[in-house]
């Protein structure tokens, strides 16, 4: 399991080298099938897991399938893209979710894995953002990602914001370290994260590294869960209201810094209309350009169907209420499971609040990862009894009983 653990962070942190060997989004299914095969193995009858493996084979062929029909019907090669994403990588990697959700002794090599690959990454984005240059030779790519002349590390991943996200979420994975070596490595993270660039991801981490390195915080956390969901829910209420009443398509701010940090307002102004006039989004094509417009002070004005950096936001176009009802339900799901399994439900949570600020299912690995926490919390919620985590046990189980 710690190998496949190992292939699918390289997949999620290194695509641009993966890439050059193998093709991502096939490698990530293959791992995704392979998981299923050896969590669900022993817990079901010999015909019975004979059954699920041939069903997600015939998933995987017949996703695939449909992909490249739709893709030749409509002409537009990105409906394939969506099209393998929607009906081959999330429902596999939901279910290898829910079966390494149903083992939590197997997530731990999958996590300490992810943890390793992390590690390294954020070690290469210190080193690349402090040289000025990449480590990889893809100098065009890190001239790209630059914002004001400062350098935001890429490393060999598909976007330095993808990075830095990716490495937020290794935060609070820490917690199967030893205690001794938690805020060392959740301390590397955060430099790392910072090497990105990605303003998003450095806030959401601090708050989530404190969360996860205190034990009382973490215990607290855990036990109040249920009032975190309510606070959740009255979250995504005020963010509709701003959307609809307060937020406008007019990008604040004259420089390139300012103009980032007031985009995504701007583009979850457009929401409201957008369901109105496309109640079930624009489907799995390329969405029109020309119709959706943010004006600004530093660049005029500019295309948002270009970067829609916001799951909700890109959830909204693709299937318009469903994708909205989705992402919503994934971030309850996660907060909900932060009371029996702190580590999955932790990490989860984190991933669904930082898709307010990008596009997860836009890309392969970070999109992959998203649905396969969704799918741990899922299926730990489903068990509906305590789940005790290696090197959590002795510190959070008492905390976490319920109190009657």
């Amino acid at each position: 399991m710690f190998i496949l653990g190992g292939v699918f962070s390289a997949c999620a942190f290194f695509p641009a080298v993966v890439s050059s060997f193998a093709n991502v989004r096939v490698t990530i299914v293959i791992v995704a099938f392979l998981v299923v095969a050896m969590t669900v193995y022993g817990r079901t009858s010999s015909a019975t897991y004979v059954l699920m493996l041939l069903t997600l084979f015939l998933v995987i062929l017949i996703g695939s399938l449909i992909s490249t029909q739709l893709a030749d019907a409509t002409g537009d090669p990105l409906v394939a893209t969506n099209a393998q994403r929607l009906f081959v990588v999330t429902p596999l990697l939901f279910v290898a979710g829910v079966g390494t959700g149903l083992r939590l002794d197997w997530a731990r090599p999958l996590g300490l894995a992810y943890l390793f690959l992390a590690f390294a990454a954020s070690g290469l984005a210190i080193v690349e953002a402090s040289v000025g240059r990449s480590l990889l030779g893809r100098d065009l790519e890190l001239a790209e990602m630059s914002r004001e002349g400062d350098i935001r590390a890429i490393v060999a991943s598909e976007h330095s914001l993808v990075l830095g996200t990716l490495l937020a979420l290794a935060i609070p994975i820490c917690l199967i370290l030893p205690k001794g070596l938690r805020l060392p490595a959740a301390t590397l993270l955060v430099l790392g994260v910072a090497a990105t660039g990605s303003r998003g991801p450095l806030l959401v981490g601090l708050v989530f590294a404190i969360v996860s390195l205190f034990r009382s915080v973490t215990a607290s956390v855990a036990r109040h869960s249920r009032i975190l969901t309510l606070t959740a829910v009255v979250g995504l209420g005020v963010l509709a209201y701003l959307s609809s009443f307060v937020w406008t398509n007019v990008v604040e701010g004259s420089t390139g810094s300012e103009y980032s940090a007031n985009y995504r307002w701007a583009i979850y102004a457009t929401v409201p209309d957008l369901l109105i006039s496309q109640p079930l989004g624009y489907g799995l094509g390329t969405f029109p350009q020309g119709v959706w417009l943010v004006e600004s002070r530093a660049f005029g004005v500019k295309d948002i169907v270009l970067t829609l950096d916001s799951e909700l936001v890109y959830s909204a176009f693709t299937l318009g209420w469903i994708g909205l009802g989705l992402v919503s339900g994934a971030l309850i799901v996660s907060i909900l499971a932060v009371r029996h399994s702190p580590i999955v439900g932790l990490t989860a949570t984190m991933c669904s609040v930082l898709g307010l600020s990008i596009a997860l299912h836009a890309w392969d690995g970070l999109g992959a990862m998203w649905v396969l926490l969704v799918g741990m919390s899922s299926a730990i919620l489903l068990k509906g009894r305590q789940m005790n985590e290696p090197h959590m046990r002795s510190e959070t189980l008492d905390a976490l009983r319920p109190s009657s």
